[in-house]
């Protein structure tokens, strides 16, 4: 057992119980939310579960309490991984899917994916439970996600670590990114990163790091946030291009450094003090009457060049025309 711990990548001190039915279970669930925080893992394995007994207990049961509280299940050990996610966990999940929400809604692509939570997958070696995933809407018959997320305390992260690379290389090459956040269990800190595949090997490509410092949990101020924004490739998300003369115009996804700090202020139910969450939930829409102004001013300011006398055009007309060509350029490219 312990080589399995070490291979799958579990903590050391994970707790073991062999599987004697549901009642069994029940009490050692109970004994699990009992523990004291400082002895408590988010997850705990059952040994001895054969696929029979799984499938009958957990994965096709009609009671919520064993449907879903299980997170993954290695066939050829016949070890099932159970979850006990904490309320930062959840939160966290929860928070990131609205921040990509509001996202795709910025650029017209709401309709355009689609979120199935913790929809389970056959991946070749096991069954899993992800805490997030996303599928591209228009690939309805699709069978994995393009892109998974999973959330867990700092402690189990070469656990994370391992899911990662499952997701990655078991899924028939359709999971294209991987999206993770580790949880500071002892302080508030946040690491987000995005892994894929390159050139047949792990490739993390990007890390961001949250730190609320403790001075500001309930006061005004902002946490700490390095390597913002975090991005999403476009491609990954709804597998295709951008197309660039769309209106708002397609692009990666990006959580900038006000949504980093929303996702910190609901992970850890907080109030940073940050005007940041009003200026997230801006819509497209809110930007046309400025185009409409900008595309006016520039159209009067031709008009009166071409109507202009034969003789010269103002200087200053031609001066502001290209001023407002400026600003207008300026303008599409941040949309």
């Amino acid at each position: 057992m312990e080589d399995v711990i070490e291979l799958e990548g579990f903590p050391p001190s994970i707790h073991r119980y062999p599987y004697h039915g549901r009642d069994d279970f029940l009490a050692i669930m109970d004994y699990e939310r009992s523990l004291p925080y400082s002895n408590k893992h988010e997850i705990f394995l059952v040994t001895d579960i054969n696929k029979e007994r799984f499938e009958c207990d957990f994965r096709y049961a009609d009671e919520t309490m064993f449907s879903r509280s299980w997170k993954e299940y290695l066939v050829h050990l016949n070890i099932l991984l159970m979850k006990m996610p904490s309320a930062p966990h959840e939160r966290a999940i929860q928070s990131l899917q609205r921040l990509i929400t509001i996202a795709t809604l910025r650029q017209g692509l709401v309709y355009d994916i689609r979120s199935e939570g913790s929809k389970y997958q056959k991946l070749q070696s096991r069954v899993k439970q992800p805490d997030n995933q996303i599928y591209p809407a228009r690939f309805q018959s699709r069978g994995y996600p393009s892109i998974v997320f999973e959330v867990a305390k700092s402690e189990t992260g070469r656990q994370l670590q391992r899911d990662t690379e499952k997701w990655l290389f078991e899924c028939q090459n359709e999971v294209l990114s991987v999206i993770t956040i580790y949880i500071g269990k002892r302080n508030r800190t946040m690491t987000l990163r995005r892994s894929t595949v390159e050139n047949g090997s792990l490739a993390m490509k990007q890390e961001v790091d949250i730190t609320v410092e403790p001075g500001i949990l309930r006061s005004q101020g902002a946490p700490v946030i390095s390597n913002a924004p975090f991005t999403i490739p476009f491609s990954h998300l709804l597998l295709r291009e951008p197309n660039f003369w769309t209106w708002p115009r397609e692009r990666d996804l990006q959580l900038t450094k006000a949504d980093l700090t929303i996702l910190a202020e609901d992970t850890w139910k907080l109030h940073l003090g940050s005007s940041s969450r009003k200026s997230t939930l801006k819509q497209p829409s809110e930007a046309v009457p400025w185009l409409i102004a900008n595309i006016t001013t520039l159209l009067a300011i031709l008009g009166t060049l071409l109507l202009a006398p034969q003789a010269k055009p103002f200087p200053w007309l031609v001066v502001l025309l290209a001023i407002q060509l400026a600003i207008f350029i300026t303008f599409l490219f941040k949309l």
